[in-house]
């Protein structure tokens, strides 16, 4: 009698491994080995499963066809034996470091492969693992069992692996261990049970449940574990972020700090100038040196955050003076030379708990952030700026503008910076489209009429795009606009903005009055 479950389940087994085989491709922009290996092996489980069922079709006598038994057969002697190393390659990549003897084992598995595979084509000349009669009936020949064993050999080779590696390890198993176990043997355990009861899909059977326990166990935890690595690591310098920094606080509110605990906070002088003169790719390129240094100066007794633009903290544990490492720091930047900036300079504070015994590691970094602050605005009087004045001077400027927008000139959007709320009116043209507020403000008589032509010219978002994107960094174009008290000259200005790219040309809009006006006529 035909066994249509056999095939049935086999078929269940491709639906439920194919699942997980696309749950493994998603949230994963970066694959480690053991993702790329456990994805192999789930499609070649998927394909093993899917041929296991094809193979049992086409041994039914309603099929009658003893040329596609033949293929079929010698399709499932070389899937059995592929997906045996897909196993073994599995396991070695998960041991990764831990076993030294990888190469000799992949040697081992790559061998028992080709032998297998040289028995399989042999088998189209002179029948040696089996043939298939007239009445389409598979009949076993004189080698069959070393085709039955070669697979086998490589489980039981695995299995000893593990389970030596999880003897060596027991006392720091991390929980992952004796499911891998489980896994390996698992095609052992089926493959004897195949052997007693033909009419069952062991062989598919301990492959669809070997993969569940990896991806219950393996898979899925590794992939959680990555993802808090991720939450809690800064995208650009890879050294943790403001998240972990904040999350660490909160533990240590609840765990005391010990008094050989340091904390540093230090800051990038010049950031936001390199920014604004040489652009986003040159700070891009200070703030990786600076935790490129910061990281080598601390090494492994520092814990690096960077919780702002230029801002980075270090939680460390040392038992001597605090000024130790900050001079290893400042011996690491003097050795910096980038590409596009010259050098690299820090501004460094620190506060020591054995100074403070009482302060947590949040009162600390308050103690080492105005250390930083003070050694910041030494840094600038010895290069002849100061800051105060210099804040002064900026804030004077701004308040020249009457008007200071940021736009992007791709998707014709704004934000304010500064600007009279007045203005903002719907019933006085304003618009989220600054485009269209533009030509709403000139269309509206708030241009002087003379003016209006050339002024919608002027401001046409194409043609500001496309002065921007010739590489030119301003633009500015002087018009007449009506107010109460007349005619009055205005100045509009556009400069690039720091953050400028052709994909998000981001520019600033400038508007000032030049206090010269005429009074209107009657």
């Amino acid at each position: 009698m035909e066994n249509h479950l056999y095939w049935i389940t086999d078929l269940v087994y491709v639906v439920v491994l194919a699942i997980i085989l696309r749950h493994s491709y998603i949230y994963r922009d970066e694959i480690s080995p053991l993702d790329r290996a456990f994805r192999k092996l789930l499609a070649w489980s998927v394909f093993f499963c899917f041929q296991d069922a094809v193979w049992e079709l086409s041994s039914f006598e309603a099929v009658g066809i003893p040329s596609l038994f033949f293929v079929t057969s010698t399709v499932f002697h070389v899937c059995t034996i592929v997906s045996a190393y897909f196993w073994l390659d599995f396991l070695l990549t998960f041991l990764r470091k831990g076993f030294q003897h990888q190469k000799a084992f992949r040697v081992f598995g790559v061998v028992i492969v080709s032998l297998q595979l040289v028995l399989v084509v042999r088998n189209f000349f002179y029948p040696t693992i089996f043939s298939i009669s007239e009445d389409n009936a598979y009949v076993a020949e004189s080698l069959r069992w070393v085709a039955m064993l070669a697979p086998h050999l490589i489980i039981v080779v695995a299995g000893l692996v593990m389970a030596y590696f999880c003897i060596k390890n027991s006392r720091k198993d991390d929980g992952r261990q004796f499911p891998v176990l489980m896994f390996v043997i698992m095609p052992f355990i089926f493959g004897i049970l195949q052997l007693q009861f033909s009419g069952c899909p062991f062989n598919s059977m301990s492959y669809f449940i070997g993969c569940c326990i990896v991806h219950i166990f393996i898979a899925a935890r590794e992939h959680n574990e990555r993802m808090t690595v991720e939450a809690n690591t800064d995208g650009l310098t890879k050294v943790f972020n403001r998240h972990a920094m904040e999350e660490d606080a909160k533990r240590y509110r609840n765990e005391p700090l010990e008094d050989s605990a340091i904390v540093y906070s230090i800051d990038i002088n010049g950031l936001k100038q390199v920014n604004d003169s040489l652009g986003q790719e040159a700070g891009n390129e200070l703030v990786l040196a600076a935790a490129a240094c910061i990281s080598r100066a601390f090494g492994s007794k520092g814990k690096v955050y960077r919780y702002g633009g230029e801002e980075f903290m270090v939680l460390a544990r040392f038992d001597g003076d605090g000024t130790f490492f900050k001079t290893r720091l400042l011996n690491e930047v003097s050795r910096w030379q980038g590409q596009k900036v010259k050098e690299l300079a820090l501004s460094i504070g620190f506060a020591e708990k054995r100074n403070f015994p009482m302060s947590d590691v949040v009162e600390l970094k308050a103690i080492a952030d105005n250390m930083m602050r003070l050694d910041k605005s030494n840094y600038y009087r010895n290069k002849g700026v100061d800051r105060r004045k210099l804040r002064e001077a900026f804030g004077a400027v701004c308040n020249s503008y009457t008007k200071i927008l940021k736009l992007n000139l791709a998707t014709d959007t704004f934000d304010i910076v500064q600007m009279d709320p007045s203005e903002r009116d719907p019933r006085r043209g304003f618009s989220t489209e600054h485009s269209k507020w533009l030509e709403n403000y000139a269309r509206q008589g708030r241009v002087y009429i003379d003016d209006v032509k050339n002024f919608l010219q002027q401001t046409d978002l194409e043609n500001l795009r496309k002065h921007f994107v010739n590489g030119r960094k301003s633009f500015s174009f002087v018009y007449r606009k009506n107010t109460k008290l007349g005619v009055e000259t205005a100045l509009m200005e556009l400069l690039r903005a720091s953050d400028y790219t052709d994909e998000s040309p981001n520019v600033f809009l400038y508007v000032k009055s030049m206090n010269t006006s005429v009074k209107k006529s009657d």
